[in-house]
């Protein structure tokens, strides 16, 4: 878990083996979150000691979770449980769910295509696995702030026709009952294109933010599909290097570098 977690140190993330190791940590005040591996046994005194960390948010880590474990968790108050070592299966769905969110974010459509055919595309991805999500993969989203804005939206019943300036999510995902969920979410705007003078609609990101590197299994990736995460990231890097401090900085460099 330790290694799982070295490269959060500069996100202000400290991991630690057990409660007692928490006065030994120096400036843990100063931290966003605080992981700590538990076995469900001890949950009195982490919320005990938890107490003395004004601000600082306490996430519990443990092997072999269980639905009445989480209950548990919640009943004294910490409402965030994650699984170690992060299992290969987590990874690997990760890395499908990221297949198909590049399936609908890579594709080039007509103009007034309906908004099921991104969808079918996100879908397609999953399907080739036996995994599909009981939602929408998108909707719109527009300037009076209602999140679910239409009359876009990406959906296996929807026949609302993509125009260029539409805004619109891209979030497929896939849930385990009892186990885990994922959903990859990017909002992406409509932009006109063409290809040999044929008039196109692409997908632009708007959202800003790496994948996480830990959850990506390149061996399940095509080279197209690696091309376009790598091309995204350095969108990334280009829009916000500029913006961050050394240390942040620092670490965008190294979520965002080439897979």
């Amino acid at each position: 878990m330790k290694d799982l977690l070295s490269t959060w140190v500069n996100q202000d993330i400290v991991f630690i083996n057990n409660i007692r190791e928490l006065k030994n940590i120096k400036g843990l005040s100063s931290k966003r979150l605080c992981i700590i591996k538990t076995d469900f046994k001890d949950l009195v005194r982490i919320k005990k000691v938890s107490k003395y960390y004004p601000g600082v948010k306490f996430w519990l880590a443990a092997k072999n979770i269980s639905r009445q474990n989480i209950v548990k968790a919640k009943e004294f108050g910490f409402e965030n449980v994650v699984e170690y070592p992060l299992k290969q299966e987590i990874i690997d769905d990760f890395t499908r769910v990221l297949k198909a969110h590049i399936a609908a974010a890579d594709a080039l459509l007509p103009p007034d295509t309906p908004g099921l055919v991104p969808d079918t595309l996100a879908r397609a991805a999953l399907w080739r696995f036996g995994k599909d999500y009981a939602h929408g993969t998108g909707h719109g989203v527009g300037h009076f702030l209602n999140v679910h804005e239409g009359p876009q939206s990406l959906s296996l019943k929807s026949l609302a026709p993509l125009k260029a300036g539409m805004i619109t999510s891209i979030e497929p995902g896939y849930y385990k009952e009892n186990a885990y969920g994922i959903r990859i979410e990017n909002l992406y705007l409509l932009e006109e294109t063409s290809v040999e003078d044929k008039s196109l609609l692409r997908f632009e990101p708007l959202t800003m933010v790496p994948f996480d590197r830990r959850l990506i299994n390149k061996a399940l990736l095509s080279p197209a599909e690696i091309d376009w995460v790598n091309a995204y990231h350095q969108k990334v890097l280009t829009a916000l290097s500029g913006f961050l401090p050394a240390e942040e900085n620092a670490w965008l460099q190294a979520a965002a570098a080439p897979l």
